[in-house]
């Protein structure tokens, strides 16, 4: 995932997500899109905290669980994937 949030090839600009921060800030995971394209919002319980590094890993916590993967951006569009979970 080297390089996943890196300039865009054509332009040399950083994505858009990227430029608004993505990686200065811890974020807050409030909703999620499946393969299908469908909204769902997560139970205030399960709510997930991501820290987003510039290698392209993306790592979180909610409850008692921590959990890592990776992540892709290209314009306005922030795609995680290879998540993994470990309960504690």
């Amino acid at each position: 995932m080297q390089g996943a949030a890196g300039p865009d090839p054509d332009t040399g600009d950083a994505p858009t997500i990227v430029q608004q921060g993505l990686l200065e800030a811890d974020w807050t995971l409030e909703t999620v899109r499946d393969t299908d394209g469908q909204y769902w919002p997560l139970p205030l319980d399960a709510t997930w905290r991501l820290s987003f590094a510039a290698s392209g890993s993306v790592g979180g916590v909610a409850l008692c669980n921590a959990a890592g993967g990776n992540w892709q951006a290209s314009d306005s569009t922030l795609t995680i994937d290879d998540w993994t979970e470990d309960g504690a």
